[in-house]
């Protein structure tokens, strides 16, 4: 399957979107009720448009051809994911993974020096998996993720720190920890 990524202005997204709720309603109802109410209220589509993929499939209806999307902002030369999904009928086909290489190469090019987001419990070995530190889990169950970005590629990268102690690695590469970490029991 092939897929291209857009950078998707609030109606392109809106439109899009309005169409999955035939193909899966969890994707639906998590980009309409969840990611663009966020984006509106942060006011971040001008700064930061989501990145949507789209496969490239000819003749597919409106909303089925929509792979998933990543929703972003850089902070404190930071890359900070604030939500990715995957369509169903797309997962394990490594979507999530070119969405998360595609925002990473746009925070190397922006100066970011890391990487940093949470997730779900579930997803923390989707993650591990790619090489990323997991600092901990908090009282809600979510991961919290903060990995330097030594590299433009994002695997080389991960490969660099992939089985080292998290702690040690941000320490070697002047990596602070946020404020919002606090409310994480951080792994030592």
């Amino acid at each position: 399957m092939e897929f291209n990524i857009y950078s998707a202005p609030r109606d392109f997204f809106d439109f899009k979107c309005h169409h999955v709720q035939y193909y899966d309603e969890w994707a639906h109802d998590y980009a309409v009720n969840d990611i663009m109410p966020y984006w509106d209220d942060k006011k971040y589509w001008d700064k930061f448009p989501i990145k949507i993929a789209v496969d490239i499939t000819p003749h597919l209806p409106p909303g089925k051809d929509i792979a998933g999307a990543v929703a972003y902002t850089f902070e404190d030369n930071n890359l900070h994911i604030k939500r990715i999904f995957t369509c169903k009928r797309f997962r394990k086909q490594g979507i999530a993974s070119k969405l998360m290489e595609h925002a990473w190469k746009n925070a190397f090019n922006s100066g970011c020096k890391a990487i940093r987001m949470w997730c779900d419990k579930n997803a923390i070995p989707f993650y591990e998996k790619l090489g990323f530190n997991m600092l901990g889990v908090n009282d809600k169950q979510y991961g919290y993720v903060l990995t330097p970005i030594l590299d433009i590629n994002m695997h080389k990268s991960l490969n660099k720190t992939k089985n080292h102690n998290g702690w040690y690695v941000l320490k070697k590469h002047n990596i602070a920890i946020p404020k919002e970490a606090q409310d994480f029991t951080l792994s030592l």
